[in-house]
């Protein structure tokens, strides 16, 4: 019995010390880069997807005046939809940056604003990431039915 009960100590110190050795890491960083690695690149995909939807709606725009407003409407909508999942992540994202190296103080409060938000951050991920595969199949519908 007391074997366990070591084992058990033993599996939550090092649980302990992954934790922190995650939590340095992403101080560090914030510290020298100003934001996360995660968060740069999420930042970068919505914005990439936010300016798609630019392009998008002025094609269909443009196609609609030919063809007629079948299977495009929802297109519109869907696109929308995603633009504004982008933009909403992309204001979250922005508010956890900060400039690169502006402190210690600055850096630990952003890691703690980081924390409290990773619910609402992976929420905005996921529903941007199921806009995303919605629309590539929406637009290869709309293409077949273009063709």
């Amino acid at each position: 019995m007391e074997g366990l009960v070591a084992l058990g100590l033993a599996a939550n110190i090092i649980q302990v010390v992954d934790a922190a050795v995650k939590a340095y890491n992403v101080c560090q960083e914030i510290y020298s880069l100003g934001a996360s690695i995660d968060d740069s690149r999420m930042s970068f995909t919505s914005t990439e997807l936010k300016d798609s939807h630019g392009i998008l709606m002025d094609s269909l725009n443009r196609t609609s005046a030919h063809a007629g407003p079948a299977p495009g409407v929802d297109l519109k909508k869907l696109a929308l939809r995603c633009a504004e999942t982008a933009t909403t992540l992309n204001k979250e994202l922005q508010s956890l940056n900060k400039s690169p190296g502006g402190g210690f103080r600055k850096t630990v409060s952003k890691v703690v604003l980081k924390a409290r938000k990773a619910k609402k951050l992976d929420e905005l991920k996921c529903s941007l990431d199921e806009y995303q595969k919605a629309l590539d199949s929406a637009v290869l519908i709309d293409i077949r039915h273009v063709e």
